[in-house]
């Protein structure tokens, strides 16, 4: 079952409100968000733990030196596809503090994908507010898009004793439609090799979009493991990118994954959650909200 808060009941005061809120200050100081950072305890479970039935087939990929990376994300291009249907993605936390993450247009041209941290706190459930995705961010937002709907899967919220790895992942609702397009998206990722994007702070201090490319390590109980990723704060919620095709011609850019969780041990990999049926569930389910009808008194 998903959950929805009541933001779809906004109106036109509240959208400006919103928009007005983020000035060209606020977004330079919104801090980073960091992604998750997985427990000793998981971690090891993830590295040992049998498959299960329901897991996929689990994929090792070759040894690899956790200490001994040497890759630079590199500058995305965001005046071509697809990364102009990317963005910064801006949000207020219930302490009052202001958080940028990566987010990207995603399905349709009004759903957004990004990851559930970036959008709900999985412990008391609490929504966070001022939402507004700015695509093609470049030093500056030169396109604003306020959130007015935003879902996740009702297991990612209320849990004080574990993190919902599986479920970090969020669609939320714009007001106004793409005006370059959205990402396709693919569940159970049949990819061996793909792209990663988003804005971290420890590359070019979160005001440029990144894109790295790397490499299926494992996957096991719900998630897959990037290696050759060293993107971290600020890259939460980027897309990773399988059929990655930046010329104008149809097909490929699919979404397959995101920046989600990683842990200090091994630098350089960064987890997603598997895309499986449940996120299309989720995804169907914020399309079904769709329009959206703004309320004018």
């Amino acid at each position: 079952m998903e959950e929805k808060n009541d933001l779809l009941n906004i109106d036109e005061a509240e959208l400006t409100a919103i928009e007005n809120y983020w000035t060209e200050e606020r977004m330079r100081n919104a801090i980073p968000h960091p992604i998750l950072e997985i427990s000793d305890s998981d971690l090891e479970q993830f590295k040992t733990k049998k498959k299960s039935t329901t897991d996929i087939e689990s994929v090792e990929g070759k040894k690899l030196n956790y200490d001994t990376f040497n890759i630079t994300p590199k500058d995305a291009d965001v005046s071509k596809q697809p990364f102009c249907n990317a963005g910064k993605l801006f949000f207020t936390k219930p302490d009052g503090r202001n958080y940028m993450g990566s987010a990207e247009f995603c399905g349709n041209d009004q759903i957004v994908l990004t990851a559930a941290h970036c959008v709900r706190d999985h412990i008391t459930g609490d929504w966070y507010q001022n939402m507004l995705f700015c695509p093609g961010y470049a030093n500056g937002c030169t396109q604003k898009f306020v959130i007015v709907g935003k879902t996740t899967k009702q297991g990612w919220a209320n849990n004080k004793n574990k993190k919902p790895y599986h479920l970090d992942y969020s669609f939320l609702i714009t007001k106004a439609k793409s005006k370059t397009g959205y990402f396709g998206w693919k569940t159970y990722n049949p990819y061996s090799r793909w792209t990663s994007i988003g804005y971290p702070s420890n590359y070019g201090h979160a005001e440029y979009m990144k894109e790295v490319k790397g490499d299926i390590a494992s996957t096991k109980k719900g998630l897959i493991e990037m290696s050759n990723n060293p993107m971290t704060q600020g890259c939460s919620g980027g897309a990773w990118i399988g059929d990655l095709n930046d010329s104008d011609k149809k097909g490929g850019n699919y979404a397959i994954g995101l920046n989600s969780f990683g842990h200090k041990k091994k630098p350089g990999f960064v987890w997603s959650p598997l895309f499986d049926s449940k996120f299309e569930e989720l995804y169907h389910y914020a399309k079904s909200k769709l329009p959206i009808s703004i309320s004018q008194d």
